[in-house]
């Protein structure tokens, strides 16, 4: 059975967490580390990948004696190459993200990849475990942690208009700051084999959790809302 999660020291506590009667207004969250610097192509790769096109070109245009199409084929293949991966959402977990799993078999923890947003400004984003626990929504990642409970967050029938609708891309929770528009954007990260009916466990909460919470009485702490 899990214990609860110790927002303070960021750590697990195997104890029963505190309950905190009527509070109404969590304390913010913080960041413990840095921004991930974006992992690009190594430029030896780079030089690799230039020499190899530029060999291809030659060859074509001495046997062929054309270019322009080739030319043009080889910039756009370079680029969809060289592009840099940490720019883009990566919605498979790595063994960074699996070493957050206590327990890789409890069906009830989801790995997710997370995006906060105040006042229409990007926060910052973290990838990690997230689960339900006595009317609350917890996230556990490698840049901060939370515990929402249902008088945190927005249901569905009273969606506020400047939370963005995402598809089937992210899914979106509004919180109920006061004076602030902050939203948290949240996506399970795909696995494959085991944990896959964690995802589908995990979204189905989440989609009741929104629809309809009622207030949690336990320890509850917000996001991060300052990058």
């Amino acid at each position: 059975m899990r214990g609860a999660f110790d927002f303070e020291s960021n750590r697990w506590n195997h104890a029963a967490a505190p309950s905190l009667g009527n509070e109404t207004t969590p304390r913010e969250g913080l960041w413990i580390a840095p921004l991930p610097t974006p992992k690009r192509v190594p430029l030896r790769t780079q030089l690799i990948l230039a020499a190899f096109f530029g060999a291809s070109l030659l060859a074509t245009y001495l046997s062929h004696g054309f270019l322009f199409p080739v030319v043009l084929l080889s910039a756009l293949v370079s680029l969809i190459l060289l592009s840099s991966p940490g720019d883009k959402p990566n919605f498979v977990p790595t063994e960074e993200d699996l070493k957050l799993l206590e327990d890789e078999g409890d069906l009830d923890v989801c790995l997710i990849t997370l995006k906060i947003t105040a006042d229409g400004r990007e926060v910052g984003r973290d990838r990690g475990a997230a689960w339900f626990s006595d009317g609350r929504f917890l996230f556990n990642g490698h840049r901060t942690s939370f515990a929402l409970g249902g008088q945190d967050v927005f249901s569905t029938a009273d969606r506020p208009t400047w939370a963005p609708d995402n598809g089937a891309t992210m899914e979106v929770l509004a919180l109920r700051h006061p004076g602030r528009h902050i939203y948290l954007e949240v996506a399970p990260l795909h696995s494959v084999g085991l944990r896959e009916p964690a995802e589908i466990r995990f979204l189905k909460r989440l989609f009741e959790f929104r629809r309809h919470a009622p207030p949690s009485k336990e320890l509850r702490q917000w996001p991060p809302l300052t990058a």
